[in-house]
């Protein structure tokens, strides 16, 4: 089928029952993740596809195979194909058609054919280094690079060596080439200084390809759909332009479905989480039943419904904030049209159904029958759906939170707030007949008092209790309702309460998913370029050179194994790989995406937790330790982790104070710690940044 086919495309097929993974769970590649992300957006029909930076993890090998595809599906099917690419490949522009190059602050400076822009750069004086190939010019000239190629001398000269060699005739021609049709400036009027964005753009829209453009953007469309002029498919059918006027693929219920399904798919395949809650929910079930033994005092039954319906907002409360990671998987399926926010809400609840069900069994059954309450199927199994009523509608509850708050921290403080008023106004603490008037309300609003009066009504209204005794024990502890205490049909009130309040916090989710995206803001500028680092600057050197012992390293036969993602065989990721790594020399380790380069470096690195690993790493002859060589060595990852709120300089500098040794020459004098950072963050291009958060 198409997804078969698009795995095989994308070189995925080998991989297909591998998890994608992240940071904490393995799975594939990075590479072989990003090609998933672009798969997603090729398993269906769309006459307009793009990809940003679809080459981001991938090596050139697979970038190009991707690019041909891609072309090729765009011929066939007559679509539009717009991709960006971060320091592209030769082998990867040839494939293009035409090039869009933006400079800084979002100027465009050239938009025409790729084989042509070369030239273009070269009739405004820019000259191409021998060796340099044309994607690291263009983007060198889209750059503050420019100004080390900026030579219109050298090109005048050149233009002059042609027409003396090719004479009148080839002149002629020339001329035609470089028509004052604004195509590019002339050897006459070139500037002294290298153009900035603005002039480059003002350049454009007067050359021949700009005005090309500006022409043909007044032209008729060839297909105008406004006026019924549908235009026909590659295959020679109508194009059905009704399906897209529709804003979802699916319908309402078929969303909620599949929602429910992939979520349901992602807690099963959780084991951890899964065993975890189960034995939280046991231990806690048997602690509170020890407690609570066989009692026969009525305050010990009001503190254990109380206890077990805290218990299960805390567990709701924490849970929370883990799913503002799912928040921007949501944002990603929203911006294709992938399903409505509602669908989303629900089905994502709805998939939460089996561990809310296996929580209040595990937890509910131990407490009920070791505590003593009564011995009736009828009483326990709507004691069994209190609980679940309730944890299910705490979770909405929350979930509210986990919609329209920007931050874990955010999420627990709100958390943090509807826990207090549940837990003060739910008629435990405060006794419902003693809460004053200007709060009562909030008594009739928090869904705690409605389960907990409702699980007290289930206890006290059960046949072991007479009707004037269990009136007693409920005016006893204040449970009145106009000076009478409150009978067995506000069991059914209390779901006529829960069931709206539900209803109510999925609506808010959807809503605030749905209008309010908490993404975080751009907060890059652009490079200053009168503050660059150039090589006439003053270089600092570092205090810290030669501070180190030099090492070799050398690896015998690693091999690294690990189990299958679905099933229970295994995959060998390393296979009986040796080699040395001198000290002084770089040595670049290469292969396609899924070769297992990552894999090499963790495993030498020692940062593989989980599988067997087999072999022997060696430094200068001795075996490799942990803490000895996690103490002398430095791993730049595959993924950046660092603290959003410190700055560039701040996050150098406190990786400096954490591992140099107090007896380093950069401790020799009172800033030598400074001139050490100042020197790594000149080196790293960091300078006009040293100051700026991370992010």
């Amino acid at each position: 089928g198409r997804v078969g086919l698009t795995l095989k495309g994308l070189g995925l097929a080998h991989v297909k029952d591998t998890f994608v993974g992240n940071e904490v769970i393995r799975g594939v590649s990075g590479g072989q993740r990003r090609r998933v992300t672009l798969g997603e957006m090729m398993t269906f029909n769309t006459p307009l596809l793009c990809g940003d930076e679809i080459s981001t993890g991938l090596d050139t090998a697979s970038t190009v195979d991707i690019l041909r595809i891609l072309s090729y599906l765009g011929r066939l099917l007559n679509r539009v194909t717009v991709v960006s690419l971060l320091q592209p490949s030769p082998e990867a522009v040839s494939l293009f058609d035409e090039i869009i190059l933006l400079s800084a602050g979002g100027h465009v400076i050239y938009t025409g054919p790729a084989g042509e822009a070369v030239g273009y750069f070269r009739d405004l004086g820019y000259v191409q280094p021998d060796g340099m190939d044309d994607a690291d010019f263009l983007l060198a000239v889209a750059s503050s690079d420019r100004n080390h190629l900026f030579r219109p001398d050298l090109v005048a000269e050149e233009r002059e060596n042609e027409r003396e060699e090719d004479g009148n005739d080839d002149g002629d021609k020339k001329n035609e080439h470089e028509e004052p049709a604004k195509n590019a400036s002339t050897t006459n009027d070139q500037p002294e200084k290298p153009h900035t964005p603005e002039s480059f753009a003002e350049i454009f829209q007067e050359s021949k390809d700009g005005l090309k453009i500006a022409d043909r953007q007044q032209q008729p469309w060839k297909y105008d759909w406004s006026k019924g002029d549908i235009g026909t498919t590659a295959k020679g059918e109508p194009y059905d332009i009704e399906s897209f006027k529709q804003k979802y693929q699916n319908s309402f219920i078929m969303s909620v479905w599949l929602n429910m399904k992939r979520s349901f798919i992602l807690w099963t395949r959780d084991r951890t989480y899964i065993r975890a809650s189960a034995i939280k929910n046991i231990a806690m079930g048997l602690s509170v039943g020890a407690v609570f033994f066989e009692t026969d005092v009525n305050s010990s039954f009001f503190g254990v419904l109380f206890q077990g319906n805290l218990f299960i907002m805390l567990g709701a409360m924490t849970a929370a904030p883990e799913n503002l990671g799912d928040r921007a998987i949501f944002y990603k399926h929203a911006d294709s049209n992938f399903y409505p926010a509602l669908s989303y809400v629900i089905g994502q609840a709805l998939a939460l159904v089996p561990q809310m069900i296996l929580d209040v069994i595990l937890f509910g059954t131990i407490v009920y029958w070791m505590v003593g309450f009564t011995a009736t199927a009828s009483g326990f199994f709507l004691y069994l759906a209190l609980f679940f009523s309730f944890n299910f509608t705490m979770g909405q509850s929350f979930g509210v939170l986990s919609a329209i708050a920007p931050s874990k921290t955010v999420v627990q403080a709100g958390g943090a707030v509807i826990l207090l008023f549940n837990v003060l106004f739910c008629g435990f603490i405060i006794s419902p007949d003693v809460i004053p008037d200007y709060y009562i309300w909030l008594y009739w609003m928090v869904p705690l008092s409605w389960v907990y009066r409702a699980l007290l009504l289930n206890e006290y209204r059960s046949d072991d209790y007479s009707e004037e005794d269990g009136d007693l024990i409920l005016k006893s502890f204040g449970f009145t309702y106009r000076g009478e205490p409150f009978q067995r049909e506000w069991i059914g009130y209390c779901y006529a309460y829960l069931i709206p309040f539900l209803f109510v916090c999925m609506a808010m989710s959807a809503c605030f998913l749905h209008f309010f995206r908490m993404e975080p803001t751009p907060k890059g500028q652009p490079d200053e370029e009168e503050d660059e680092v150039t090589e006439d600057d003053d270089i600092i050197s570092s205090p810290a050179d030669d501070a180190f012992t030099p090492v070799d390293l050398s690896f015998t036969d690693l091999c690294y194994d690990v189990k299958s993602s679905v099933g229970s065989e295994k995959l060998r990721l390393l296979s009986n790989v040796s080699g040395v790594f001198s000290g002084g020399r770089m040595c670049a380790l290469m292969g396609e995406s899924g070769a297992g380069k990552t894999t090499l470096m963790d495993v030498i690195a020692l940062r593989k937790e989980g599988g067997e690993i087999s072999g022997e790493v060696l430094l200068n002859g001795f075996p490799q330790e942990e803490i000895s060589f996690r103490r002398c060595s430095g791993y730049v990852e595959q993924f950046d982790v660092q603290s959003a709120e410190l700055t560039v300089r701040e996050t150098i500098k406190f990786s400096a104070q954490l591992r140099l040794d107090k007896s380093n020459p950069v401790y020799h004098t009172n800033d030598g710690l400074d001139r050490h950072i100042d020197y790594i963050i000149k080196t790293l291009e960091l300078a006009n940044e040293a100051e700026a958060l991370v992010g």
